[in-house]
């Protein structure tokens, strides 16, 4: 091959840069160096940059710069955006909230605008904060503290607002507890208290508008700062004393604000001892339609807690009222056996009054509350057989055949009545004096 008449290129060249030698080594008309190399670098720079790779490279369009209004000249970092000429973060920049030249308005009042995630909203003044874009007050009860919430209004008052949390400023007579306006004499929010009083077992707490004080039930007398029950052994009465050791065979008792002592069952007082009770005895008639009276007397030395009118027999309860009381043995003389109606009356002696009486029978004299809780018949405070004169009669009890509460009375053998006054010594109703009680036989088989 023949030697080429331009020295060899250390690198390779365009095909357009071969042809331009060549034409020149062949004396043909063509551009100079010069001006080859320079629509060479025209040609790079296409795109809309000068091809030397800096940032002007990416061209008019913006893209690559931010420039989203074509001006050329300001490349912006990421998160920027070209405004103008200006780099602006549209997240944040008041003037371009959201977009190129979307300013924000100044906030009512007072603040200044501001945007937030592309949002406007307002940058208020100490003293105040953003509702909706509006600058409020920290102390306004229409937007309390931080809050864009109004307090509410409360009864007996009206909403207050220290600049941080809701009040209330309330009428005469009231005080602020939270949010709200308690009353002075409640016991919930006594006097300036937002805090209930405390009451003692069997009372009940008070407030006289300024200080909590507690009242004792019915039943109950104020002991310091308890209640202790009218009946307590251990603070009887006003001057609440422990009341004495009873004697023996008997039991400490309070009644009506005194200490006294009541006797175990089959025993009464006998001064200040107690003494076996003794058990009167009526014989029955044994002959049909007979009665049998005899004349008893209920007795404050006699007393124990009564048993409960309302009860049926075997299954009667014992009451806390202490009451006179008396067990009369009722006799059957013969040798079969009697089913006998059973009453009491007022006794047929000058000055006897009428007493509010109840009546059970027994098998055996009871001697337990639990005995006395197992009673043959009753426990009646009347009756529904109204035949006799003298039969159940105003307050007084009986146990009749023609009521269904006949009572048996074995062949030699005996029942054993308890009467009991339903009035409770010092109660007010009477409780002692003398009684009738009559025993008329029904049969005898």
């Amino acid at each position: 091959m023949p030697s080429l008449p331009f020295p060899r290129l250390a690198v390779p060249l365009t095909l357009v840069s071969v042809v331009a030698l060549g034409e020149a080594a062949c004396g043909g008309n063509s551009p100079d160096a010069s001006q080859f190399f320079q629509d060479t670098k025209t040609d790079a720079g296409a795109g809309g940059g000068n091809g030397d790779g800096d940032a002007h490279d990416a061209g008019d369009t913006g893209d690559a710069t931010g420039r989203p209004d074509g001006n050329p000249g300001v490349a912006c970092a990421s998160g920027l955006t070209n405004c103008t000429g200006v780099c602006v973060d549209l997240k944040t920049d008041p003037q371009n909230c959201g977009g190129c030249g979307a300013a924000c308005a100044s906030p009512p009042g007072g603040g200044q605008p501001a945007c937030v995630a592309f949002q406007c909203t307002a940058k208020c003044d100490p003293g105040q904060h953003a509702c909706s874009g509006t600058c409020t007050l920290n102390t306004s009860v229409a937007t309390c503290g931080t809050s864009c919430i109004p307090c509410p209004s409360p009864t007996n008052g009206t909403a207050t607002c220290n600049g941080t949390e809701c009040g209330a400023a309330c009428i005469s007579g009231f005080h602020a507890c939270g949010g709200s306006c308690a009353s002075n004499t409640s016991v919930t929010s006594c006097g300036g208290s937002c805090t209930s009083c405390a009451a003692p077992a069997g009372g009940y707490a008070t407030c006289d508008g300024t200080t909590c004080d507690f009242t004792c039930s019915s039943g109950y007398h104020r002991c310091g700062g308890t209640c202790a029950s009218d009946t307590s052994v251990t603070a009887c009465g006003a001057s609440c004393l422990t009341c004495p050791p009873p004697p023996a065979f008997g039991n400490a008792s309070c009644t009506s604000g005194a200490c006294s002592f009541s006797c175990q069952l089959g025993y009464q007082k006998s001064g200040g001892t107690c003494v076996a009770a003794t058990i009167p005895t009526l014989p029955l008639v044994a002959t049909v339609g007979a009665k049998a009276t005899g004349t008893f007397a209920l007795d404050a030395g006699l007393t124990a807690p009564r048993v409960e009118f309302s009860d049926i027999c075997p299954n009667a309860t014992i009451t806390t009222t202490v009451t006179p009381y008396q067990l009369v043995r009722v006799q059957n003389p013969s040798a079969q056996a009697a089913t006998v109606s059973i009453w009491s009356s007022k006794a047929p002696i000058a000055g006897a009054v009428d007493i509010d009486t109840l009546i059970a029978t027994y098998a055996s004299p009871p001697a337990t509350d639990a005995a006395r809780m197992a009673c043959s018949v009753g426990v009646n405070d009347a009756c529904t057989d109204k035949t006799d004169p003298t039969e159940c009669l105003g307050q007084w009890a009986g146990l009749t055949k023609a009521g269904g509460e006949g009572v048996t009375v074995p062949a030699g053998g005996s029942v054993y009545v308890y009467v009991t006054a339903y009035f409770g010594l010092g109660s007010g109703g009477t409780a002692t004096g003398p009684y009738a009680l009559t025993v008329r036989t029904e049969s005898l088989n």
